[in-house]
This record gives C-alpha cells, sequence and structure tokens, in this order.
C-alpha cells in the first residue's frame, strides 16, 4: 500500500535533488543554478526523443533535426 507521504514535496524534493549532477547542486548563483538546471532539464527531455538542435549563431538557429 502507497501512502500520500511518500509523494510529498518534503520527500521527494531531496531525492530529486540527490538526483541531480554535482556540477549543478555546487553552483555559486541562483542564476548559475537556474541557467545550469535549464539546461540539463532540456537536454535531458529532447535528447530521449530524437530531438537535435543545430548550432546556434548570434541567436539564430543555424538546422534542427527532427525525427520521431
Amino acid at each position: 500500500m502507497v501512502s500520500y507521504g511518500g509523494r510529498s514535496f518534503s520527500v521527494i524534493a531531496p531525492r530529486l535533488w540527490g538526483d541531480l549532477p554535482n556540477a549543478i547542486k555546487q553552483c555559486s548563483t541562483v542564476n548559475r543554478l537556474k541557467s545550469k538546471l535549464k539546461t540539463f532539464l532540456f537536454e535531458r527531455t529532447f535528447s530521449d526523443q530524437g530531438f537535435l538542435i543545430g548550432v546556434l549563431s548570434k541567436g539564430d538557429v543555424k538546422s534542427i533535426e527532427i525525427s520521431m
């Protein structure tokens, strides 16, 4: 039997924090933490679905390949 307490923020948050790479957990500023976390989550989400993002040059995307 699963209780609701096991899914609470106070239980899940430390587990999720522990699963993050050390490079993210050791950021010295909040802005750096947010940037690295966003990149990590973006790469993790889209690499599993076959999305490849091209090289960015001055804000313009040179190429995007999407395979589903």
